[in-house]
C-alpha cells in the first residue's frame, strides 16, 4: 500500500523534488542528441550525465536549505549560487569538479524553467549568465 498524497501535495513539494522534476522535464535519453541540436533543443542525454547532475543538484539544493531556509527552487537566486560556488572553493573542491556542478546546476534551471511554463511565475534563474 502506498502513501497516501493530500491535494496539496504539489504546492508543498520539497525543493528536493523540484530538481527531480527539472531533471525529468530535460530527460532526453532515447532521443537523437544529433536532431535535438540541429533543432536548438538542449537537455540531458546520458544516463550518466542525469546521475551526475541529480547528486550535484540536490548537494545545492540540500546545502541552500540548511544555510538559507529555502524550501522551493523558485526562491532560489544568483547570490545562493555565488555563495555556493564560494562555499565549494572554501572547501578546496578542484575547479574541473565546480565546473562539472555548473553544467548540472545550469541543467536544473533550464528544467525547472520548462517545468513553470506556461505558469504564472517570477522564476528568473539562479545561474549567473
Amino acid at each position: 500500500m502506498g502513501r497516501k498524497r493530500s491535494r496539496n501535495s504539489e504546492r508543498r513539494a520539497s525543493i528536493v523534488h523540484d530538481v527531480k522534476l527539472a531533471l525529468d522535464k530535460i530527460d532526453r535519453i532515447g532521443l537523437s542528441k544529433r536532431e535535438a541540436r540541429k533543432e536548438g533543443i538542449k537537455g540531458i542525454h546520458s544516463f550518466k550525465q542525469k546521475s551526475n547532475s541529480m547528486s550535484d543538484a540536490q548537494n545545492f539544493v540540500k546545502w541552500v536549505r540548511a544555510t538559507f531556509g529555502i524550501k522551493k527552487l523558485t526562491a532560489v537566486k544568483e547570490a545562493h549560487y555565488k555563495a555556493y560556488f564560494a562555499y565549494l572553493e572554501s572547501k578546496g573542491v578542484s575547479k574541473g569538479h565546480m565546473i562539472n556542478v555548473e553544467t548540472s546546476l545550469r541543467l536544473v534551471e533550464q528544467g525547472h524553467k520548462e517545468v513553470l511554463e506556461g505558469c504564472r511565475n517570477d522564476f528568473q534563474g539562479f545561474c549567473t549568465t
